[in-house]
């Protein structure tokens, strides 16, 4: 909301930018294709996705059963849902993981209340027992899919600093915000992306390449880079846009990390502005 009241006119822009990448693509218009694609994501496949949430959900509508004024939660899983399907977007399906994990806990509780309804009331063992067997097989969906999800997070860890030695992002994003002076609005176009390491700097105005792909008029690309004070581009180029604006407007203020090494590497450009095109020579990084 905070982004949205500062430059509604960029959260503007940036939605209808979605909108047109989506019904280019039938996004919009493809529910269950949206639905397979989010879950193929996940280690385990689309079955053991759909599982876990189909846990989740079980367990947030127990919890809304027990509790009517915990029903939001549950409206809100099912908006999320509706989200994903509608969307296309592949990091939204990690806002599911809250409450799927909260669903799932609520499932694994029942575990218990079952175990002790079982013990005291040998009429209904046999609803019971149906009843704790589907708990269990909720709360052992969500450990498996958690765990795989962990090991494969680990692997690519493992992957990333076998391939780029080791990866100190901490530091790459320590090195760039010291070049950026207070009140830069600042254009990232590197990977890996800065964002979270200079997020903390209210000061910074900070703005994300748009992906190739994404039909962004070369216009409006003029207007948002024109806009900038400094950008950030990295050792292998990821946007046309931003490197072709980089080596005609602007100059290297400084690098972070060695351009030749296997560690983090980062390039500061700072925009020229008119008034200092005929003081400062714009050049290109080789």
């Amino acid at each position: 909301m905070g982004y949205i009241a500062g430059d509604g006119s960029s959260f503007v822009a940036q939605i209808s930018v979605q909108l047109a990448r989506k019904g280019a693509k039938g996004a919009l218009f493809a529910p269950l294709e949206s639905l397979q694609a989010a879950m193929r994501q996940y280690p385990g496949g689309e079955e053991l996705t759909a599982l876990a949430w189909l846990c989740g959900l079980v367990g947030l509508y127990g919890v809304a059963r027990r509790c009517p004024s915990m029903r939001a939660l549950l409206v809100m899983q099912v908006g999320w849902l509706v989200l994903i399907i509608g969307s296309r977007e592949m990091w939204y399906p990690a806002y599911l993981a809250p409450l799927t994990a909260f669903g799932i806990g609520a499932m694994a509780q029942q575990v218990l209340v079952s175990l002790q309804v079982v013990a005291h009331d040998r009429a209904s063992r046999r609803a019971r027992t149906m009843a704790l067997g589907l708990a269990a097989i909720c709360l052992s969906t969500g450990v498996t899919f958690a765990k795989r999800n962990i090991v494969a997070s680990y692997g690519l860890v493992k992957q990333q600093q076998a391939a780029e030695g080791d990866l100190d992002y901490g530091a790459m994003c320590a090195g760039i915000s010291r070049h950026l002076p207070k009140g830069s609005r600042v254009m990232l176009a590197t990977i890996p992306d800065p964002w979270l390491g200079l997020v903390e700097r209210r000061d910074l105005v900070l703005r994300q390449f748009a992906p190739t792909g994404i039909p962004v008029h070369r216009g409006a690309w003029h207007r948002a880079l024109v806009s900038m004070d400094y950008l950030v581009t990295g050792r292998h180029p990821i946007s046309p846009q931003v490197e072709e604006f980089a080596a005609r407007h602007a100059v290297v203020q400084a690098e972070v990390g060695q351009r030749d090494g296997s560690g983090p590497y980062a390039r500061i450009h700072r925009v020229i502005w008119p008034s200092e095109i005929d003081a400062v020579a714009p050049r290109t990084v080789p």
